[in-house]
């Protein structure tokens, strides 16, 4: 069966991750980093290929978009940061500036290609990447509140002192302040949250801690 290969546009804190964990799961045969910074580029391409001797992963290097188009799958991690306190609404003008000239550039991509978003405002500019791109829409998606949905497990795991693994929750609309936890379907250890002492007011605690989150890590990792 054939291997994969995923183009990354964008290699700071985000995109770098991404490149190591695809890594060190074996996920990928073919690793193709882009960044506008072509010197933190090449940092990272000599920096991630010392791990290949560990990995499936046959080869990472420092690509063009041409050699995205070939790609099986673009990760779009390109972007502005968010600063302290700073909303995501915020990276909005200057993200979408960014993602549009991606998009041009991306203009021939292989017709069974994927395209994921992972910048900031995530859902915005994953609407934006559909209006630009010539695949199907259902081709282009971002991560969507898959990671807020993560923090919500961790931190009911840490108040319940069940393992992760065993509680199931999700948030659904966008990944921001808007977003909504279905505690109608959150179930640990296939119980009701409600069995484990978790009243409406630690509900609205646990919603706001995960909402809030991002802009704690941000606060301390800078």
């Amino acid at each position: 069966m054939k291997r994969s290969s995923i183009a990354i546009i964008g290699v700071g804190a985000v995109g770098s991750t991404i490149a190591y964990t695809l890594l060190a799961k074996n996920s990928v045969a073919e690793i193709i980093l882009i960044d506008v910074n072509t010197e933190r580029c090449d940092g990272e391409v000599l920096d991630l290929a010392d791990c290949i001797g560990f990995s499936r992963t046959s080869r990472i290097y420092h690509g063009t978009y041409q050699d995205a188009k070939k790609a099986d799958i673009v990760i779009i991690a390109a972007g502005r940061a968010q600063k302290p306190s700073e909303l995501r609404s915020a990276l909005l003008e200057t993200n979408k500036a960014i993602l549009k000239t991606i998009m041009e550039q991306l203009h021939g991509l292989r017709h069974d290609a994927l395209i994921i978003i992972v910048a900031n405002p995530l859902d915005t500019l994953t609407y934006y990447a559909q209006q630009w791109s010539e695949l199907p829409h259902s081709q282009i998606f971002g991560t969507g509140t898959f990671l807020d949905s993560q923090r919500l497990k961790h931190f009911l795991s840490s108040f319940t002192q069940i393992a992760v693994h065993s509680i199931e929750s999700f948030i659904v609309g966008e990944h921001g302040e808007s977003q909504v936890v279905a505690w109608s379907h959150t179930r640990i250890a296939g119980n009701l949250v409600e069995q484990y002492g978790i009243t409406e007011k630690m509900k609205q605690e646990f919603s706001h801690v995960v909402k809030t989150q991002a802009y704690e890590i941000i606060k301390a990792k800078g």
